[in-house]
């Protein structure tokens, strides 16, 4: 052989390998008993489900309320989440739900109650599952441990309801009093823009009055010039003299009355 030469079979193939098509042989032989062990696990398993007791899951999701919010924004809850779960694991409520339960037509009343507490993520409550094979009777404990539940904290929540309503109470007075010196206050602003409102009309009047005292005063001294001007006679003098005393008079009552009009503008 020439050493180019490539061998096309450089290996000795295996005597004991079994080709693929042997399994399919041998399967496509066996086919209907495949077949028929097939359908009977089927059926068994179809009649096994169909005779098993059928079990419900009855769910209550369940937040304690707020008793009061503080000045901060804190907020006061009836009770955390932790004791209150604490208090449905530990059977607190169990006696006295079997005590207030009837015995169904058919079966026997629970010896002891398993409930599956979780606290749902984001939320500040309590998801409380119950399964039972009777969807009614776990309706009914659901229903039952709820208003337990209340009651336990009936006393709390009617201590707080009681401060609440003598706060609003106090509030409500406090309030009434408020209106009673905003009523006060309105009266006596209403009071002084009539005072204003009078002043106002005074001062004008006033106003009116200096300037008819002035145009007289003013009247009054040219009669006076005039007199003086003339040749002097004993009635020119007696009358210039009588003149000199009503223009002093007149400029004195001008002085007096410019005195009001400020005194009434700075009110």
């Amino acid at each position: 052989m020439d050493k180019n030469q490539i061998d096309p079979h450089p290996y000795e193939p295996y005597e004991d390998e079994i080709e693929l098509m042997d399994y399919l042989k041998v399967l496509w032989k066996g086919k209907y008993l495949i077949l028929v062990g097939t359908i009977a696990c089927a059926l068994v398993a179809g009649i096994v489900s169909f005779n098993m007791t059928k079990v419900y899951e009855t769910k209550m999701v369940i937040s304690p309320g707020i008793l009061k919010i503080g000045d901060n924004g804190d907020r006061l809850y009836i009770d955390s989440l932790q004791n209150i779960q604490t208090m449905i694991d530990s059977g607190s409520f169990t006696g006295q739900i079997l005590e207030g339960m009837e015995k169904p037509a058919e079966g026997d009343l629970p010896k002891d109650l398993s409930f599956k507490v979780t606290t749902p993520k984001g939320l500040n409550a309590l998801q409380i599952s119950y399964e039972t094979s009777d969807k009614k009777q776990g309706l009914q404990i659901l229903s039952d441990l709820g208003n337990l539940l209340r009651e336990k904290f009936r006393t709390v929540v009617s201590y707080y309801q009681q401060e609440y309503e003598m706060q609003k109470d106090q509030q409500t007075n406090e309030l009434g009093k408020i209106d009673s010196n905003i009523s006060n206050v309105k009266a006596a602003i209403k009071n002084k823009e009539l005072e204003i409102k009078d002043q106002s009309q005074r001062a004008t009047e006033v106003e009116s009055e200096i300037d008819r005292i002035g145009k007289n005063t003013e009247l009054l001294i040219s009669e006076r010039n005039k007199f003086l001007s003339n040749k002097r006679t004993d009635d020119n003098v007696l009358s210039a003299l009588l003149y000199s005393n009503t223009i002093q008079e007149s400029i004195a009552y001008l002085n007096t009355i410019r005195n009001t009009a400020n005194y009434i503008k700075s009110r």
